[in-house]
């Protein structure tokens, strides 16, 4: 298996908080035991449509779109790392996951808004009137 120290020493200088060193490793040792387990290449020999199999597969695990562009952010950090170091001659950079389901808007309906707009318009007090109009 890769030495990953090299990588977290990268992810390190700059100056990544704690927690995402963390996530950005574990999130690497998922990829190389997917990769490994894959292709009987080298890192060397890794190309983009290796990293952009990988998306699919997170895609198609149910995992949350937050989860998998946090996943694909770390790919792409690694596989910077690999074209910096020089172990790789192709610098893969793959785009994250569009977010299949556009959020809802979860508060009231217009009717009740446009109400609720008039009546605080109606009272005529600066601070609630910028306060539902943000």
């Amino acid at each position: 298996m890769l030495d990953l120290s090299g990588f977290e020493l990268a992810l390190r200088c700059k100056e990544l908080s704690d927690n995402t060193v963390s996530c950005y490793i574990r999130d690497t040792k998922a990829f190389i035991d997917w990769y490994t387990t894959r292709t009987d290449c080298g890192f060397d020999k890794m190309i983009e449509l290796d990293a952009i199999e990988y998306k699919k597969q997170l895609l198609n695990t149910n995992k949350s779109v937050v989860t998998a562009n946090r996943k694909v952010a770390s790919v792409n950090a690694f596989c910077k790392w690999l074209y910096e170091s020089g172990i790789n001659p192709i610098d893969i950079n793959i785009k994250a996951v569009k977010n299949r389901d556009a959020r809802q808007y979860k508060g009231l309906e217009e009717k009740g808004l446009r109400k609720l707009r008039a009546e605080i318009h109606r009272n005529r007090n600066p601070l609630h009137i910028c306060i539902i109009e943000v």
